[in-house]
């Protein structure tokens, strides 16, 4: 299970808002700029008894985190794996061997390339329906 720590920064009606905090170990981190983690605001179904700048703990749950991992890594696989052999022995079937095993990698390549444009698409998708549990804690832990 995904853990995060942050602060609840606003209880509505809507949902509660947290902010994920970012560890002292973000500082020392050499991809900090490309991390999307430290210092996002999710929004969750609204826990009763939170207030505002409460130090909470998110977990997400188990299903999410499988869901976003075969949508990850399984629909780019799939897609070389379908460009690869899909165009080697169907599409180039009557193509010499040295430009069916060519125009198989380019497909495969491409396809896979395409795959990247579909996992942001769904990535978007799906960050609204990852389900997180929300437990209040006396502190953020430091790293």
């Amino acid at each position: 299970m995904i853990e995060e720590y942050g602060y609840v920064e606003r209880v509505g009606d809507d949902g509660t808002e947290v902010r994920i905090a970012t560890p002292a170990a973000c500082e020392r981190c050499g991809i900090k700029d490309a991390c999307h983690a430290a210092g996002k605001v999710v929004t969750v179904p609204e826990v009763l008894g939170l207030r505002r700048e409460q130090p909470v703990r998110l977990r997400m749950v188990d299903v999410s985190v499988l869901s976003a991992t075969l949508v990850i890594y399984g629909i780019p696989f799939a897609a070389l794996l379908i460009g690869l052999f899909g165009s080697y022995f169907t599409f180039l079937a009557t193509a010499g061997e040295d430009a069916r095993i060519l125009f198989s990698f380019a497909i495969g390549a491409s396809l896979l390339v395409l795959s990247g444009f579909v996992v942001a698409r769904l990535d978007r998708r799906m960050e609204r329906r990852v389900r997180y549990i929300v437990e209040p804690v006396p502190s953020i832990p430091e790293y």
